[in-house]
């Protein structure tokens, strides 16, 4: 009894012939892929699918849910990554746009992308941490914008995520602020 070529009987999660038994002289199609009758070599499941061990063919590669991404032979679907959404069967993960950002995993459409808030240059495209993209000393971040605008003559600002022009400090009695973007006087 057991040993290569042994009749097994069917184990219904791994796709086993409706008759019930199974020979197994090989491994177990592994996970992300799928073996069908008189297959050498397991095939990938097609990217934005996947599979667990035992599939007996491309219709048990399961579809990615909204929120995940499955690469290519993928055994597990896994979650879309902060700066990114992830519809259904998606292969690869896509950045929210600029002027957009997430901070969350598992953002599932376009719709999680949040705007940019104003103080923020959200001026590339897969942002998930807001600090590494806040307006400069010395400018202003309105919403919206892909271009830091500087304070004008006359002002200054010392710290980042200037929102408008009346958060650049008016240039204090006994300096001067010639130039724009004034950080300090």
């Amino acid at each position: 009894m057991g040993g290569a070529g042994a009749e097994i009987a069917a184990l219904p999660d791994l796709g086993c012939l409706t008759s019930g038994t199974c020979t197994f002289t090989k491994d177990l199609c592994p996970a992300g892929f799928y073996c069908v009758e008189g297959t050498v070599a397991p095939k990938a499941c097609p990217d934005g699918t996947y599979s667990r061990a035992g599939a007996p063919g491309e219709q048990a590669c399961a579809a990615c849910e909204a929120g995940y991404y499955c690469r290519n032979g993928t055994r597990q679907e896994l979650p879309c990554p902060p700066g990114h959404y992830c519809t259904a069967g998606l292969a690869e993960p896509t950045p929210c746009p600029k002027q957009t950002y997430t901070t969350r995993e598992g953002a599932d459409s376009l719709a999680k992308c949040l705007s940019c808030p104003p103080g923020y240059l959200c001026d590339d495209s897969g942002i998930s941490d807001l600090a590494a993209y806040a307006c400069p000393p010395g400018h202003y971040c309105p919403q919206g914008t892909l271009e830091a605008l500087p304070c004008p003559v006359s002002t200054y600002r010392p710290t980042g995520a200037g929102t408008s022009e009346r958060t650049c400090d008016p240039c204090p009695p006994g300096f001067y602020c010639s130039q724009l973007a004034t950080v300090t006087p």
